[in-house]
């Protein structure tokens, strides 16, 4: 599945409410395209919709190593305060 269709169907499932599905869907996203700094940020954020915080760490610090991670640093400060 292309990453902007991987995009699409996360977001409509987390619009649906189906988080565990949207979850498999960025962790594909993750899979097609590891430098994805955005499927990272998006997958940490449905993390923490959970209350996984431990797993929204976790997913922005292995994003964190992506050319285009500005946005997870931000983000993370966010997630540590929750």
């Amino acid at each position: 599945m292309p990453n902007a269709a991987a995009a699409a169907k996360s977001a409509r499932l987390i619009r649906e409410g189906n988080y565990e599905e949207a979850i498999l869907a960025f962790e594909a996203a993750i899979e097609i395209d590891p430098r994805n700094a955005d499927a990272y940020l998006k997958l940490a954020q449905v993390c923490e919709q959970r209350e996984d915080y431990a797993k929204a760490l976790q997913t922005l610090e292995a994003g964190l190593e992506q050319p285009d991670a500005q946005r997870l640093r931000e983000y993370i400060w966010q997630v540590k305060v929750s």
